[in-house]
């Protein structure tokens, strides 16, 4: 008997052996231990060398996972080794709970990044004869620009954050060099967006206003508002408060006041010129400080045609969120360089090499999510599940329940890993035995 058993544990690693050499040559390179050892390799050698399992489709399915398994090695050796320039947050999990951004630099050629120097040069000198920019300058700024101290102390400006330039003009405020102060607290509850009334002292000239938003009655003197199809645009609150020297921006903003005007108009400025992105609070206040930086100082930021990230789309406590790719380009950036952005974005989400199965191997796992709606998400056995497979598609063999299994299991895999998956300890449990 004893001998009889290493016969066949002798038999046993030939196969094996010979399994290993027929994988290297599909490959064509040699297969690391690790990856040949790893324990899911090792399940699928199994099936390969089980009489009864469809041999064609496990050493399909084998090759397949081989490949990948050899890219993530390698990939973590380029990656010990310096690899693409890629704005990374942590972990590959991380990844998938954050998002991403890939820096333009990463995926793009000189030739491009010259235009786009080009651009930058360009579109500055049209962002300074724009019309809106030169008559804010002229009216707010007194035709010149300003120091990054004066501009900070006009953003932080409670006066400029409240009033409007006809009150500015009206009051005799100087726009740059005034001292104001609020005499009571903007933000003090009770805090109504839409009916605020607060008391503000300024210096020079040295006068003290009560000023009121509000949608009040014509000739209600200091009131005003901004309306927006029949409704009162509500004051913008809870904003970044910023710190820049001894300049403070206050969480809150007028609309219709100096400051606002000025963001308006840098959103503006940033959709035409491709300059950096903006930022919003939370009740979508456009903040687009690259380009108000432009409007008060002159000094322009460079052009950003190329966005490529990857964010979250939907999810709950249920379900995980879905990723998706987005990718802004102008229509003269190589394919190349698209085709190669792509590329690197794909790495930050999917583990391994991208690639979808079989379609028989997706059409078994919709089949058995199928015939488990029509039982009540009821868990029958596989062999339940391969019977009724063998009886609808007698034209689509497949060998054993076993093997339906495997092939069930990498569309399951495909699927809930690409697309959605439950955040619990017992995603699995539903294509149990």
């Amino acid at each position: 008997m004893k001998c009889t058993d290493n016969y066949t544990e002798s038999v046993h690693m030939d196969e094996r052996s010979e399994l290993r050499r027929k994988v290297r040559r599909v490959l064509g390179r040699e297969i690391p231990e690790a990856v040949w050892s790893n324990p899911q390799v090792q399940e699928i050698i199994d099936e390969c060398l089980d009489p009864e399992s469809d041999h064609d489709e496990a050493v399909d399915l084998l090759v397949e996972i081989v490949e990948d398994r050899i890219q993530l090695v390698e990939e973590g050796v380029a990656e010990v080794l310096g690899g693409a320039r890629v704005t990374r947050k942590g972990s590959s999990r991380q990844h998938k709970n954050e998002g991403g951004k890939l820096e333009a630099d990463s995926f793009i050629s000189t030739k491009t990044t010259a235009m786009l120097q080009a651009m930058s040069e360009f579109f500055t000198g049209l962002a300074h004869q724009h019309p809106q920019v030169v008559q804010f300058r002229k009216e707010v700024l007194g035709g010149r620009l300003l120091s990054p101290d004066e501009a900070h102390a006009l953003v932080a400006s409670y006066a400029a954050r409240v009033l409007s330039v006809e009150q500015f003009a009206e009051w005799d405020i100087p726009m740059i060099g005034h001292r104001a102060e609020i005499l009571d607290k903007p933000d003090a509850p009770p805090f109504n967006a839409v009916d605020h009334r607060l008391t503000i002292s300024v210096d020079p000239p040295g006068i003290t206003k009560t000023v009121r938003y509000a949608n009040a009655r014509e000739g209600d003197q200091d009131t005003r508002c901004i309306v927006q199809n029949g409704a009162v645009v509500p004051i913008f609150t809870r904003l970044p408060i910023e710190s820049h020297g001894n300049h403070i921006y206050p969480s809150w903003l007028w609309p219709g006041s100096v400051v606002d005007n000025l963001y308006e108009l840098s959103e503006e400025l940033a959709n035409t010129f491709d300059w950096p992105s903006s930022a919003m609070d939370e009740f979508g206040r456009p903040r687009n400080e690259a380009a108000s930086w432009f409007v008060l100082t002159g000094e322009a930021p460079e052009v950003r045609p190329l966005d490529a990230r990857w964010i979250t789309k939907g999810g709950s406590e249920y379900l995980n969120p879905q990723w998706r790719i987005q990718l802004t380009v102008p229509p003269w950036l190589p394919e190349v360089e698209v085709s190669r952005a792509y590329r690197l974005m794909q790495q930050q989400i999917l583990e391994g090499r991208n690639r979808l199965p079989d379609p028989k191997t997706l059409e078994v796992a919709r089949f058995v999510w199928e015939q488990q709606r029509r039982n009540g998400y009821e868990r029958p056995h596989w062999t339940e599940f391969f019977e009724q497979w063998r009886e609808q598609y007698p034209g689509a063999p497949i060998k054993s329940y076993n093997n339906f299994r495997t092939i069930c299991m990498r569309g399951v895999e495909a699927v809930a890993e690409l697309n959605f998956s439950w955040p619990r300890p017992d995603e699995t449990t539903m294509f149990d035995e």
